[in-house]
């Protein structure tokens, strides 16, 4: 029963178990009707299986309130698990997978008990740990049979396919994660079965070359996370070795990644071997779909607002608007004596708004979208708002009055034309019903259309 299909299941319940576990995961779109539901019609095999959040895998963490604020927003979207640390053996059913598999298997030995889920489409997902090995993500290893490892991710139980079926842990998955089998190795990057090079910590700590600094300062990063380093200790050492760099790496972007870090990834055991997906499965053994442990997003969860006086906020970039634009918004907070944000936020909406239908942005080949820009402006009472807001809106009211002005002409004549059309258009509809002969009543139609 453990393993057993879902027909309506809370995603967000079956996202904070992986993570739980120790398993990365990110939002994944979910079909609709059998598309993807992202909107791109030229999806083709990614329906379905590519990510919601703007980053994708990289941004994959087990940070509970993350996870609860992804799926608070897409409460129906599918779950990818990070392959970060392991090497999965994907294969498609569709491509012939299993003929593959089964000829390796032949060839190399067989693949040992380990995680398998099987996937939507009738393929299977085979889990490892990597433990070291040097090893990339590799597309068609063999026909069918694709390599997902560090920087891949793959869908994962109970995650809905275009198919209509869902994915789930196979029952006859293998209770432990076990290591990549040896005799597999020939295969992984061309025949290369070297281990990575173990991460030089000292030489870190005292500093690498131009071309080396963003890399080494992230891998530092983790390794102190992995080790269960305290926070504080590891940012030291972290900006203390970027200090050290040469040049110097950027302090700011060293201290986000060890606070990326220490977000994304929980402290490692020697030799842990984490527990199975399924085991205590969000109402396994029982009604599958509870709830019970599993905090949902809403009022309960959210936290103390902070006031807005103990956030210390950076100046308005005044100096990054139109120039007239940007002399406009200081004369306006100027003369309310207001803070310039909020003349600035708004000139930034007013700015949008005439850009409206004019200007769009391609986010991908096929995903283009408007521009268009919400903002929210707050400020304590009696501080002048309407006469900010009366001020920045005037040149668009304006030219919104000048435009109806200037066109009620144009719109007069051409409502009074549809009118003596429409007009016509009926009458010779109701000659063409009058017609003694079909010839005739096919003329007169043709005339009115």
């Amino acid at each position: 029963m453990r393993n057993r299909p879902l027909e309506n299941p809370k995603m967000l319940c079956h996202a904070l178990h992986y993570a739980r576990r120790g398993l990365p995961v990110i939002p994944i779109y979910e079909p609709v009707g059998g598309a993807c539901s992202c909107g791109n019609p030229d999806c083709g095999n990614n329906v379905a299986k590519h990510p919601r959040n703007f980053h994708g895998v990289s941004e994959a963490t087990t940070d509970h309130k993350a996870i609860k604020r992804w799926w608070g927003q897409w409460r129906e979207a599918n779950i990818g698990i990070s392959c970060n640390g392991m090497i999965v053996v994907d294969v498609d059913a569709k491509k012939g997978g299993y003929i593959s598999l089964e000829k390796l298997e032949t060839d190399l030995g067989k693949l040992p008990d380990t995680w398998i889920c099987d996937t939507g489409g009738g393929g299977k997902h085979y889990f490892f740990r990597r433990n070291g090995i040097n090893v990339k993500n590799a597309t068609a290893l063999r026909l069918g049979v694709d390599l997902k490892t560090d920087g891949g991710y793959v869908v994962a139980a109970p995650a809905l396919h275009a198919s209509g079926k869902r994915y789930r842990w196979a029952p006859e998955s293998g209770r432990e994660l076990a290591d990549f089998p040896k005799e597999w190795l020939p295969l992984l990057n061309g025949g290369t079965s070297e281990r990575k090079p173990r991460f030089d910590t000292a030489g870190a700590l005292a500093g690498v070359p131009e071309g080396k600094r963003d890399d080494t300062c992230w891998r530092l990063a983790c390794k102190l996370r992995n080790a269960d380093v305290p926070y504080d200790m590891a940012l030291s050492l972290v900006l203390e070795a970027a200090a050290k760099c040469t040049p110097n790496f950027s302090a700011d972007i060293a201290r986000e990644k060890v606070e990326r870090a220490y977000r994304q990834y929980g402290p490692k055991k020697a030799d842990e071997r984490p527990p199975h997906p399924a085991d205590d499965y969000p109402g396994s053994e029982g009604d599958y779909s509870t709830e019970s442990d599993y905090e949902q997003p809403g009022p309960q969860s959210w936290e103390t607002p902070s006031p807005f006086y103990e956030t210390d906020l950076p100046e308005f970039p005044v100096q990054a608007l139109p120039a007239a634009v940007g002399e406009y918004v200081s004369a306006i907070a100027t003369a309310t004596q207001t803070p310039v944000d909020l003349a600035g936020m708004l000139a930034l909406s007013v700015l949008a708004a005439s850009c409206s239908k004019k200007v769009k942005v391609q986010i991908r080949p096929g995903f283009v979208e408007p521009v268009n820009l919400y903002t929210v402006t707050a400020i304590a009472s009696a501080n002048r708002k309407s006469a900010v807001y009366k001020a920045m809106l005037e040149p668009l009211e304006s030219y919104e009055a000048a435009e109806c002005k200037r066109t009620a002409a144009d719109i007069a004549r051409q409502t009074a034309r549809y009118k003596i059309l429409e007009k016509s258009y009926q009458r010779a509809q109701e000659a063409a019903a009058k017609a003694s002969g079909p010839e005739k009543r096919e003329m007169l139609t043709q005339e009115a259309e």
